[in-house]
């Protein structure tokens, strides 16, 4: 017996259900929305540790203080790092902050003002930026 001569399951007749399922049109609206949070939400915390990162710097009691406002933190998209510290290396800034984080043997012991704060921060950063995502994904959905 051929199934070309069998009765077809299928009707003319509308599904019972239709529509699309909801995990498609969230995977879908993840498939466009996610990259745009992630990068507001990176290029957010980044601010928010440039701020935090220069009043550490500025309420020290000591060289970090004159150097504060050039203290910066960035994410770096090619290697997919925070960076921390005086990004113009051309300035005088840039060696006091290198002198103070590192140390100048026979005239400063180091001072890893820079180091520090990036490993004590690094569990909340990561959770500031999900967090972040989160929330922006959330309100953006339905």
């Amino acid at each position: 017996m051929s199934t070309e001569s069998m009765p077809s399951a299928r009707s003319s007749r509308p599904s019972f259900l239709s529509g699309t399922l909801e995990i498609v049109k969230y995977a879908e609206f993840l498939s466009k929305e996610y990259a745009k949070a992630l990068a507001k939400s990176i290029k957010e915390v980044a601010q928010e540790e440039t701020k935090e990162l220069r009043k550490k710097a500025k309420e020290s009691s000591t060289a970090w203080a004159r150097v504060s406002s050039d203290l910066e933190s960035r994410y770096n998209e090619k290697t997919g790092n925070f960076e921390f510290g005086v990004m113009d290396q051309r300035t005088t800034n840039a060696r006091i902050a290198t002198d103070l984080e590192y140390g100048v043997p026979k005239q400063n012991a180091p001072q890893p003002l820079l180091r520090s704060h990036a490993i004590s921060n690094q569990k909340e950063l990561g959770d500031r930026i999900a967090n972040k995502v989160h929330t922006k994904l959330k309100e953006k959905y339905r």
